[in-house]
């Protein structure tokens, strides 16, 4: 006689009803979020990332652009326990894409002022009510 087994949800179907994250980037998840927890950094200690990562990449033999400037700081300041935000944007008429470290009023560190012609398309602290609260402009 073949008895038909109760079905069980599966291990993605319970991680992911726990409101966690299933696989292979489930580390990297828990990685990237423990910086929300680091108090934000100043305007002067995100200027001061952004110039020495900037002043370090000219001496490296390979391309460095927005991108690895953006990661290189936010990844300076969090040793340092603090907090970055990046913002990483899109502008038309060429489209073109940046990426860059907002200081704490939202602004643009260290960045040329045609900067403010990229709408922010993903900012990893995301709009919501942390953001709110801390009164920083998307």
């Amino acid at each position: 006689m073949n008895a038909v087994a109760e079905p069980t949800r599966s291990y993605r179907a319970e991680v992911a009803a726990e409101g966690g994250v299933y696989g292979v980037n489930e580390g990297r998840v828990r990685l990237a979020c423990t910086g929300r927890n680091l108090p934000p950094a100043t305007a002067g200690q995100s200027r001061y990332a952004v110039c020495a990562v900037r002043r370090a990449s000219r001496v490296m033999p390979m391309r460095w652009a927005c991108m690895e400037d953006s990661t290189a700081a936010a990844l300076l300041l969090a040793v340092a326990r603090r907090r970055a935000e990046r913002r990483h944007g899109i502008a038309t008429d060429p489209v073109r894409l940046h990426a860059w470290i907002a200081g704490p009023e939202g602004e643009a560190v260290e960045e040329p002022a045609d900067t403010a012609l990229y709408t922010p398309a993903y900012t990893p602290d995301g709009p919501g009510p942390a953001r709110a609260e801390r009164g920083v402009r998307p």
